[in-house]
């Protein structure tokens, strides 16, 4: 379905076309007496070769536009909503696939797309529609790829089944090896495989918390972020609640990541 920006982009080509060819026969309009002065000749060539241009045009993918829109909002690290007068549209940054809101480091990385693109003009290098209706896209803000500079920070992985610029590993590469961000955790679990595993459930005999998320993160009554790992004095007492906004960590660089303090004792 041709959007707004695209159709806008059609008729700016168009009337491109038009102003080239104002003095030429139009090319695919039947062959006409050449008669000079005449204006209402002038009038129809420009007419058909308007309509020729803007047939041409939207005969491309009408879904592949560049264009520049505010960001309103940052839903997660890999996805986004612009706006442009009255209409928004959802943006997916294509190639990369951050953590779920639920997913360690899920709220960092939401936190760094926060930081590089909310209320930024944003250019958005659309590719595409996917499935759930999102615009698929590069977006730079501020002159930055924020699709690459995701990966480059460590807030996300290069999306395996969707990637086209290979050299995105050479910079997931650099992330892993220097730990940064979700790469702290020495083996971190991919967003396709999280969304795989919360679709089936864990098994009848499986913990509530993750097998291997075993810190507690939680919350005293003055409010201060105090995580607690097995063996410690009060871990075992520490009930973790969840709806308060405690939470279980994967990895000690995890939890002082998203403000958590070591216990002491």
């Amino acid at each position: 379905m041709l959007t707004l920006v695209s159709i806008a982009a059609s008729v700016t080509f168009a009337i491109a076309i038009v102003a080239r060819r104002l003095r030429r026969r139009p090319p695919c309009s039947h062959p006409q007496r050449r008669t000079r002065g005449r204006t209402s000749d002038r009038i129809g060539s420009a007419g058909i070769v308007l309509a020729c241009a803007i047939v041409a045009t939207i005969g491309h993918d009408a879904d592949a536009a560049t264009w520049t829109a505010r960001v309103v909002h940052v839903d997660d690290g890999d996805t986004l909503i612009v706006a442009g007068g009255r209409q928004q549209t959802t943006v997916r940054l294509v190639e990369i696939d951050a953590p779920e809101h639920d997913q360690p480091f899920g709220s960092e990385s939401k936190r760094s797309l926060i930081e590089l693109c909310l209320d930024e003009a944003a250019t958005i290098d659309a590719t595409g529609i996917d499935d759930y209706g999102r615009t698929l896209a590069h977006v730079r803000c501020k002159g930055v790829d924020a699709n690459e500079e995701q990966i480059r920070r460590g807030m996300a992985w290069v999306y395996d089944q969707y990637v086209v610029d290979r050299s995105l590993y050479i910079v997931q590469n650099l992330a892993r090896s220097g730990s940064r961000g979700l790469w702290a955790d020495g083996n971190p679990t991919p967003p396709w495989d999280w969304r795989h595993s919360a679709l089936e459930g864990p098994p009848d005999s499986a913990p509530a918390q993750p097998r291997q998320c075993l810190i507690k993160g939680n919350i005293n009554n003055r409010g201060e972020r105090i995580y607690h790992v097995p063996g410690q004095r009060y871990y075992d007492q520490t009930i973790i609640d969840t709806s308060s906004g405690e939470r279980w960590f994967c990895s000690e660089a995890e939890a002082i990541a998203a403000g958590w303090r070591r216990s002491r004792v």
